[in-house]
């Protein structure tokens, strides 16, 4: 069973009191600080006690100083037999500097110069073998008399040594004309020092003896090589002598001015390895600004000559010139977001004889963590304890702390170990193995494990990813000024807060535009070509009744004399039957009066209905913007109010509703007053008359009862009866259906305009997202690595699931544009390819010819009805393609122009650590799993190396790796090695310049020196890389 254990660091034990285990860290370096034993100082030569008492009080950043007494070395001995002796705690490193003159003069013809030359050896370098190996084999030779011709006169030469700087002093002094001696006032030994110059080969020839190799380097004093004059005669040794040294020293007064003259010198083209030093002659406490502790240069590597060396290599990122780096400032503001330590021990509740895997205490550096290590020694188990720790929502991805590995509830291990993490401010976090993330609580770091990685990663081109695009959102939203989040906590629930009244409107428009498809679909219906048929069909067959009955037309009878009418009988014949004609014409005029009431009743119900709908919306406006109306100190009312008065309204209702009751009552078929009971009792008076009549006056009543049947048949004819069409009502049905398509026209330019307002309203929601996507967008736009990377992001427009939809409605088995399996499929692809749904007229001639396509009938009239699925309707169809609910805002992401949707695993895996690297403003720690696993060499190099360097200058960054390319050439600032030994996880830690650590990263990512020797020599370089 793997787990983790103890954790040594670099070449050093792993323990809380080693910094070197914590790698490469930010410290201030003066490489340029005089003693006084310096030839030339302001100290005063005896002032050792407060020389050293203003060394113990510098600053605790400025721990790494270069002692420097120009030729010698007496000053750094001393300076250092008090560091060993533990007298300097606060200084860290102690680096001999000496400092040369060249023999090569620079400055104006009235202030000659010689240019200085510093050679800076490894700290704490024996000074024995300094003075035996480089200082005493410098040697000069000077003639300082003229000789006669004859004889050559005699040369001065010497090894340096202050005896020999003496000596040479006094042999000038001698040479000097007697009225010029009093110019001359030092001493023989500063004289010597002050006219002792050294040719550039041989200082290189020294350093490259067998016991000095690689442990020095050289520095160039810029002001001195500043002097010498751009001319014909001194251009090459000028660029020759700053190109030859691996740093240049200057003593600027802010770091403004530092970076003027490092531009000076990258213009021309030059080193530009320009350090600051104080070049200290004079106490702290002194005016003059060549005084100790004044220096600006910030060193991120460790105090060692390697790591100087190794700074230099990365210049730009690991050297600062300044009052602090911004990395020191985000974790001295931000030390709640930065890990100092990783603590695994054994639980109380661990049984005393079980095995022990974990006992680590890990010190972590504030930058870039590479975890290496072969397989199954502890590297994902070490991630996964800080994504415990920092509350991962992740959990259930977790490669080392689940129930398939180490959390086997058959083990109880899970039980057995606590991770605590002590942060920057000194706060602690600290959790079982055994224990759950807090979902509902914040997570103190983003944390990928490499199960999520493939899972977001691994889906194919083309299928939705909700993983992927949640990841995406989280860095978007990061990007949003919390002034700007309106108390949201996510990126959704800030678009919905947003473009919820756009929702709203939304909304309101597609159900105007449902009731529009509804009495668009019944229009259709109606208009099919076999109801108009049947209705003429129906109107021909009228009109052939009629003319039928008008040749069957009665003639009108001749009225007998009616002999001894009886007035008691209630009137003639005659009268009774023309009151009987004035009933039946009261009859239809009640009826004609009845209908007419009941479309006024109904019309004032409406209204009723509208207004009360009115009311209803008005009331949930007043809910959905009350807030908003709050927020904005504005008063809603101000702005909208809604007065509806019904009084006229119900006074027409109740006048209606009193007229319908009078009618009703006139034509109740059995009231006692009513119309239809007079006319009732008329004919029965009627034929009780009837029956008394004479034959003569029975044929004219017949006959005249038989034309008024006939008239009112050709009436019935004409004018319709009950459950009989009438030729007026058919004309006018015919007529109506002749309108429809004028009818259908106008809805659907109404239905376009719609159509077009849902679709600004969309567009509205664009502007809306384009605006909260303007933080990342603008990062992405003003950085160049993303630029490089080719990462494109917007919003825009775009279909969505729109064909599975449309499928869902319509059938494939019917013919026309849409029949075959296939044939239908491309053929709406098509439709929908061509289309662009960000633009508002593309959108309206889209849903305009798909409607239009999908009521094409190769047989007959267009028909859209024949295409739908059993069960379907036309409004549903209708609602689909108008309504727009399939056009939605996405994310117009591109990755070197491939939209999110197409890209390949690998491409996806870049784009999302791109993401979380360089655009997720957020300064929590970021903790990766082997985030190369799906990349290819060159990405990792020219990518997500330099995203990892970068984000590694405002985030502490922790990534678990196999791949030289993530730590070496992201350039880690810890190397942490991963190893099972005894049973145990074993962490060692540490730069990668020292030289442990250094083998570990060779062994584990190399393959062994031999191994990368054995490829280095199979490679072919190009042959601006060849040498010799």
């Amino acid at each position: 069973m793997s787990a983790t254990t103890t954790a040594s660091v670099g070449p050093h034990d792993n323990g809380p009191a080693n910094e070197l285990a914590r790698g490469s860290l930010w410290r201030k370096w003066d490489l340029h600080v005089h003693t006084p034993a310096s030839i030339v100082n302001s100290y005063g030569s005896d002032n050792w006690d407060k020389y050293f008492n203003d060394l113990r009080n510098l600053p605790t950043e400025l721990s790494v100083i270069g002692i420097n007494d120009y030729l010698f070395v007496d000053g750094y001995r001393r300076v250092l037999r008090e560091f060993n002796a533990g007298n300097l705690p606060n200084i860290e490193a102690i680096l001999p500097v000496i400092e040369l003159r060249l023999a090569s003069f620079t400055g104006t013809d009235g202030n000659i110069r010689r240019i200085n030359w510093h050679v800076i050896f490894e700290p704490g370098m024996d000074p024995d073998v300094i003075e035996a190996q480089f200082i005493n084999g410098l040697s000069a030779q000077y003639r300082l008399e003229p000789g006669d011709g004859l004889v050559d006169p005699p040369q001065w030469s010497g090894f340096l040594n202050v005896e020999s700087l003496k000596n040479f002093g006094a042999q000038i002094r001698r040479g000097v004309p007697e009225d010029q001696q009093h110019r001359y006032t030092e001493s023989d030994l500063q004289l010597g020092f002050n006219n002792f110059n050294v040719e550039l080969s041989a200082v290189a020839n020294l350093l490259d003896s067998p016991l000095l190799f690689g442990r020095a380097l050289t520095a160039v004093g810029k002001t001195e090589w500043n002097s010498l004059k751009w001319n014909d005669q001194s251009i090459a040794t000028k660029k020759h002598l700053i190109n030859s040294s691996d740093v240049v020293f200057t003593a600027t007064q802010s770091g403004d001015l530092y970076q003027k003259s490092r531009k000076a010198l990258q213009d021309a083209g030059l080193n530009d390895r320009l350090l600051d030093c104080s070049d200290a002659h004079h106490f702290s406490t002194s005016d003059d600004p060549n005084r100790i502790g004044e220096s600006l240069t910030w060193i991120n590597a460790d105090p060692t000559l390697a790591g100087l060396k190794r700074a230099l290599v990365e210049f730009d990122t690991r050297i600062y010139i300044g009052t602090e780096p911004p990395k020191l400032t985000s974790q001295r503001l931000r030390a709640a977001d930065h890990i100092e330590r990783i603590e695994i021990a054994p639980s109380p509740t661990r049984p005393a004889n079980a095995a022990t895997f974990f006992s680590v205490d890990v010190a972590l550096n504030p930058g870039f963590v590479a975890i290496v290590g072969r397989k199954g020694q502890g590297k994902s188990a070490l991630l996964d304890a800080l994504g415990l720790a920092t509350n991962s929502h992740e959990q259930s991805h977790f490669s080392f702390l689940n129930k398939d590995r180490f959390l086997n509830p058959k083990t109880g291990y899970g039980d057995h170990y606590d991770v605590k993490l002590t942060w920057t401010n000194w706060t602690q976090s600290k959790k079982r193995f055994s224990a759950r993330t807090d979902l509902d609580s914040a997570e103190r770091a983003t944390y990928l494990p490499q199960h999520l990685l493939d899972e977001i990663c691994s889906s194919d081109p083309g299928a939705a990813n909700d993983k992927f695009s949640e990841r995406l959102s989280s860095v978007l939203f990061a990007h949003v000024p919390e002034e700007r989040r309106l108390g949201t906590t996510n990126f959704d629930a800030l678009v919905r807060t947003r473009t919820s009244a756009i929702d709203e409107q939304i909304a309101s428009l597609r159900t105007e535009l449902g009731s529009i498809n509804s009495e668009i679909s019944q229009l259709i219906r109606d208009s099919r070509p076999e109801n108009i048929g049947l209705l003429r069909s129906q109107l021909r067959d009228v009109d052939q009744r009629i003319a039928d009955l008008k040749r069957q037309q009665p003639p009108e009878p001749v009225a007998p004399p009616i002999p001894g009418e009886d007035p008691a009988s209630g009137g003639t014949l005659r009268e009774l039957r023309s009151k009987r004609d004035q009933l039946t014409d009261d009859i239809r005029r009640q009826r004609a009066t009845e209908s007419a009431l009941t479309i006024k009743a109904d019309a004032i119900d409406q209204i009723v209905t509208a207004t009360d709908t009115l009311r209803s919306q008005y009331e949930s406006f007043v809910v959905a913007n009350s807030q908003r109306a709050i927020n904005a100190e504005i008063d809603l009312a101000s702005i909208v109010t809604l007065t509806i008065d019904r009084t006229s309204l119900l006074a027409v209702k109740d006048a209606v509703a009193a007229d319908r009751s009078v009618v009703a009552s006139l034509l109740h078929p059995t009231a006692g007053s009513s119309l239809p009971t007079q006319v009732k009792a008329l004919d029965s008076s009627i034929s009780d008359l009837e029956a008394e009549l004479d034959e003569p006056s029975r044929k004219f009543a017949e006959a005249q009862k038989a034309v008024e049947t006939w008239k009112q048949t050709l009436a019935d004819l004409v004018d319709g009866s009950p459950g009989q069409q009438g030729k007026s009502s058919i004309e006018r049905e015919i007529q109506a259906l002749q309108e429809v398509p004028q009818k259908i026209v106008n809805l659907t330019q109404v239905r376009a305009t719609k159509v077009r307002k849902i679709h600004q309203s969309l567009l509205a929601k664009i502007e809306i997202l384009n605006d909260l996507y303007r933080p990342a967008r603008d990062f992405i736009a003003q950085h160049d690595l993303a630029i490089r990377s080719g990462l494109e992001f917007a919003a825009s427009l775009g279909e969505l699931g729109f064909e599975d939809r449309f499928w869902d409605l319509v059938g494939r088995n019917v013919s026309g544009p849409f029949a075959g399996q296939i044939e239908g499929s491309e053929r709406l692809r098509e439709l929908v390819d061509e289309t662009d749904f960000a633009n508002s007229d593309d959108v309206v001639r889209f849903t305009s010819d798909l409607a239009t396509s999908v009521a094409k009938n190769p047989n007959g009239s267009p028909n859209p009805e024949r295409t739908l699925r059993k069960g379907r309707t036309l409004e549903e169809l209708l609602d689909l393609i108008f309504g727009l609910s399939y056009v939605e805002p996405f994310h117009y992401l591109q990755y070197h122009g491939l939209p999110l949707e197409r890209l390949s695993p690998g491409e996806k895996g870049t784009l999302l650590l791109m993401f979380h690297l360089l655009i997720d403003p957020s300064e929590q720690p970021l903790i990766l799993d082997q985030p190369d696993e799906n990349l290819d060499n060159e990405t990792i190099k020219n990518l997500l190396a330099p995203a990892i360097k970068e984000a590694s200058t405002r985030r502490q960054v922790i990534i678990v790796t196999h791949n030289a390319n993530v730590a070496v050439v992201a350039d880690a600032d810890q190397i942490i090695a991963a190893e099972m030994i005894d049973g145990r996880f074993n962490y060692r830690s540490g730069s990668i310049e020292s030289t442990a650590m250094n083998q570990h990263v060779v062994d584990v990512l190399e393959g062994t020196w031999p191994a990368f020797g054995n490829r280095q020599a199979k490679y072919h370089p190009p042959k601006q890389w060849a040498t010799g």
